[in-house]
């Protein structure tokens, strides 16, 4: 279950609310990123590009008979792959140039008239090398790593011959 800081929380049922996503492709040893959302935005001193055209859905399933999990994915986030969009080029020039895949990505959630702080972190995952590509636009397909909160559901089990 997502958790919001109360200041985000409170913005965020003003129905005139201007929240907005953002997200962080991290790429080499993981210290550096690229951010990317929706419309330029500099955000706690780092640039976010405003290149993202979809951001997609995330698709995870329970099921509760057998006790089991799939792997939550947001599929479809697409970028824009104009000419001159990022450092002087094609984002696909520096996805390809930076290796973004199997490194790590971060989904946030903000909205305007809420520090950075107080903004929330909704996802965190892998970049997969599911990709999708023209002139126009690139399209990755990222896997939220969720391990580190899932838990196994505890089950009884009875052994009939008991």
């Amino acid at each position: 279950m997502l958790s919001f800081s109360t200041n985000l929380a409170n913005e965020l049922r003003d129905r005139h609310a201007s929240a907005y996503w953002y997200i962080k492709l991290y790429y080499g040893d993981e210290s550096s990123f690229t951010g990317l959302s929706d419309s330029d935005r500099i955000l706690d001193g780092d640039k976010y590009r405003g290149l993202v055209l979809g951001w997609g859905g995330f698709a995870h399933a329970v099921n509760i008979d057998t006790f089991t999990t799939s792997t939550a994915s947001l599929n479809n986030l697409t970028i824009s792959n104009k000419d001159d969009a990022i450092s002087g080029g094609r984002f696909s020039d520096l996805f390809n140039a930076q290796n973004y895949v199997n490194r790590k990505f971060t989904l946030h959630m903000g909205a305007v008239g809420v520090a950075f702080a107080d903004h929330a972190q909704v996802a965190q995952g892998i970049i997969t090398d599911q990709v999708k590509q023209n002139a126009n636009n690139l399209t990755l397909r990222l896997v939220e790593d969720i391990s580190s909160v899932q838990k196994e559901i505890p089950a009884t089990k009875i052994d009939s011959g008991t």
